[in-house]
């Protein structure tokens, strides 16, 4: 492969107003699909509302449990870099589904601007790095990610400003330098499991790099210890806490329970992976395929040069984080079911597909229409899933799912406790009702969900109201057939998505 710019040209009037054009448009239609046409889940409120309740920045608890088995004190179900940093924030906004909505939105932008900045470094071209952004910013998987308020996008623009860092070795700002590769290695371990591995095979390279190019070893002494420290402050918050490492060790195994049951890890996982990219059009698995061109053609480079590495790896040092990024978050996406996981390979992969198609427009410059067109005809088949998910919501007449259910909530009797689905959660935030979750996530386990069920049991009163939504994602702890509950209001509201029916199907009882 031929040497890659890695200097970057400034910006024309011209394209800096077609990108503040873009990216302005798509943060209005971005709010509005995951806003108007979106509702809460159980993840967003096992991920989002431990923050979005906390009191004062990093105070996590697990809201609506009441106090079972320490929920009032902590939280414990996944990693927690995510929530801790959400949690610096959300004590001093409105609590408000808008609010949560524009936050997740915030990390997939930041998402979007790290790759765009990550190959226009690689690149040198503005132009290229625009594909890089509209790549990012109209993946279906990462509007999936936001909707669910899940921390994949915010880890995966941690990890590219790491990369950055490392590979920017100029003089000026090196204090600033060595404080952002500190940071962002110290909270990769605590962001996502994915994160974690891609953070140790990033630190790994760059240990192999310096010793191969005699670079200064104080960025790998750096970037190791932040990393380091990042795993005893995730080990040192469940260690101080030994029952919450409890919660979290059995949502973890039955995590991997659920894996095994579903999709071992493997080549059929990998497949299925790039089955589901970007359905229905499947424009990703081309992404993906020209990403692992750049690979292939960054190992043979690095084979070709074994008897000089350093002018190879310093030359294609962006390419090969890039790559080594790839291949660890791809590898770690396997070892799991969960389709959200399978995010954390993409930004990546549109970093190299971009740099493949600036080395084809160097190498084939008579080409470069065909190329060009190539890119924008794919980026486009990539992009068609908004107007596919935009033409549903037209078939329903352009319904606000958020409004419908606070509507909903609003006509629930006042006084009493309130037994919740997950699509209620973001509606009580912050007030002063009491308020239980009706079920618990799959993770948690049928003996956890067994116990949760005692532990509400006793509490129910005359004048309690459950809402049980027909549509969500966790069977309700709580049978409303049995003697002593009456039905007090319905709302529905559904429409047929690709492989099953979205939206919400609530009936509220009232114990007599």
């Amino acid at each position: 492969m031929t040497s890659l710019s890695t200097t970057t040209r400034p910006w024309s009037p011209l394209f800096a107003t077609v990108f503040g054009a873009i990216v302005l448009c798509w943060l209005i239609v971005a709010f509005i699909h995951l806003y108007f046409f979106g509702y809460a889940s159980m993840d967003s409120w096992t991920l989002t509302a431990p923050a979005a309740m906390a009191k004062v920045p990093f105070a996590l608890t697990t809201p609506f449990l009441g106090t079972f088995e320490g929920a009032d004190k902590a939280w414990g179900l996944h990693w927690p870099g995510g929530l801790l940093l959400t949690s610096i924030i959300t004590p001093f906004l409105p609590h408000h589904p808008a609010t949560y909505i524009s936050i997740s939105i915030c990390y997939w932008l930041m998402l979007s601007l790290a790759a765009m900045a990550l190959v226009n470094r690689l690149t040198g071209s503005p132009w290229l790095a625009l594909c890089a952004f509209a790549f990012v910013a109209s993946d279906r998987t990462c509007f999936s990610v936001a909707w669910f308020e899940r921390y994949e996008l915010l880890g995966g623009a941690i990890a590219i400003v790491a990369i950055m860092a490392v590979c920017n070795r100029q003089d000026r700002h090196a204090g600033m330098r060595s404080a952002i590769i500190g940071a962002t290695f110290f909270l990769l371990p605590l962001i996502h499991p994915v994160f974690s591995g891609v953070g140790l095979a990033l630190v790994a390279w760059l240990g192999f790099r310096t010793w191969a190019i005699r670079s200064p070893w104080k960025p790998f002494c750096i970037a190791a210890a932040g990393y380091a420290a990042g795993w005893a402050a995730f080990v040192g918050y469940y260690a101080s806490r030994p029952w919450l490492y409890a919660i979290f060790r059995n949502h973890a195994h039955q995590n991997l329970e659920i894996t095994r049951d579903n999709a071992p890890p493997g080549i059929r996982t990998f497949l299925l992976h790039l089955s589901q990219t970007d359905r229905p059009t499947r424009a990703g698995a081309i992404v993906y395929l020209v990403a692992f061109a750049g690979v292939i053609s960054l190992l043979r480079g690095l084979w070709k040069s074994r008897d000089n590495w350093g002018e190879f790896l310093s030359r294609e040092d962006l390419g090969i984080f890039s790559a080594v990024g790839l291949v660890s978050a791809l590898v770690l996406s396997q070892t799991t079911y969960n389709p959200y996981y399978w995010t954390t390979p993409w930004p990546f992969a549109v970093v190299l597909a971009c740099m493949v198609t600036h080395w084809l427009l160097q190498r084939f410059p008579a080409r470069r229409r065909l190329v060009g067109g190539a890119l924008i005809a794919i980026l486009l088949l990539h992009a068609s899933y908004w107007a596919g998910r935009t033409w549903i919501w037209y078939k329903t007449g352009f319904v606000n799912l958020r409004a419908a259910v606070s509507q909903f909530a609003a006509t629930l009797p006042q006084g009493g406790q309130l037994f919740v689905p997950e699509v209620l959660w973001d509606n009580y935030a912050g007030g002063n009702r009491k308020v239980f979750m009706n079920s618990l996530p799959f993770s948690a386990g049928a003996p956890m969900q067994q116990r949760y069920a005692s532990y509400i049991a006793p509490l129910m009163r005359s004048g309690d109201v459950l809402v049980i939504d027909a549509l969500q994602s966790h069977a309700t702890l709580i049978d409303p057939h049995q003697p002593g509950w009456k039905e007090i209001g319905h709302s529905k509201i559904t429409y047929q998505g690709e492989d099953k029916l979205h939206g919400f199907d609530m009936t509220a009882y009232q114990k007599e």
